[in-house]
């Protein structure tokens, strides 16, 4: 069981339990150093920036439609987000659901939520 915890916690109803975190789990890291190839010169400057937060998606699987709307209302909200036990380590902090379309899907037996999520930092 995974217990996703929404922040700032009011109470009770900020946390959703979840059976099912599916597998395989999908991130990315995003490296942002841009290269400069000087004009009439052989020489390459880089600019080094830190790489942007680990992105990905997260599939949630439920017993039922009404369940996987629960489940897609909560993680809709504009909030940031932790989950309990961490796992996969990537999201070892807080997340926050952005980049895309929360989907719910019908599977053999089970209903399945695909979110997408960025690692908040700091």
């Amino acid at each position: 069981m995974t217990t996703f915890t929404r922040y700032p916690y009011a109470g009770p109803s900020d946390q959703l339990v979840v059976s099912t975190v599916e597998s395989p789990w999908s991130s990315v890291r995003t490296v942002r150093t841009i290269e400069h190839q000087l004009l009439e010169s052989s020489m390459t400057l880089y600019t080094l920036r830190p790489p942007r937060p680990s992105a990905g998606t997260m599939k949630l699987r439920l017993p039922s439609i009404t369940a996987a709307h629960a489940a897609r209302d909560f993680f809709s909200t504009p909030s940031e987000f932790g989950m309990s036990p961490v796992n996969p380590p990537e999201l070892a902090g807080r997340f926050v659901v952005t980049g895309g379309d929360i989907t719910v899907a019908q599977d053999v037996g089970s209903w399945v939520v695909s979110l997408p999520w960025r690692e908040v930092l700091g």
